[in-house]
C-alpha cells in the first residue's frame, strides 16, 4: 500500500531528523556552542519542512487518485 510506505518514510526521516538534531545539541550541550547548534538547526529545520510537505503532498496525490478511481469504479457500476 503506496499511503502506508510512504507513512513509514516520514517516521523513519522523523526519527533520523530528530536524533541527529538531539544527538548533535547534547554532543554541544557538554562544552556548549549555541552558534554551531543554531546553525545546524537552522540548516536542517527548512530541509525538513520541505521533505515533510513534499511528502504529504505526495500522500494527498496517492489518496486522491484512489478515491477518484474508486469513484470511478462505483460510477461505471452505477452506469452499468
Amino acid at each position: 500500500d503506496d499511503v502506508t510506505d510512504v507513512k513509514n518514510q516520514q517516521f523513519v526521516w522523523k526519527f533520523i531528523f530528530f536524533k541527529l538534531l538531539f544527538g548533535r545539541f547534547v554532543s554541544h550541550s557538554k562544552k556548549f556552542d549555541s552558534r554551531s547548534f543554531i546553525l545546524t538547526g537552522s540548516a536542517i529545520l527548512p530541509i525538513g519542512f520541505l521533505y515533510t510537505s513534499f511528502m504529504s503532498f505526495k500522500i494527498n496525490l496517492i489518496y486522491f487518485h484512489c478515491v477518484c478511481r474508486q469513484s470511478d469504479i462505483y460510477g461505471r457500476e452505477k452506469v452499468i
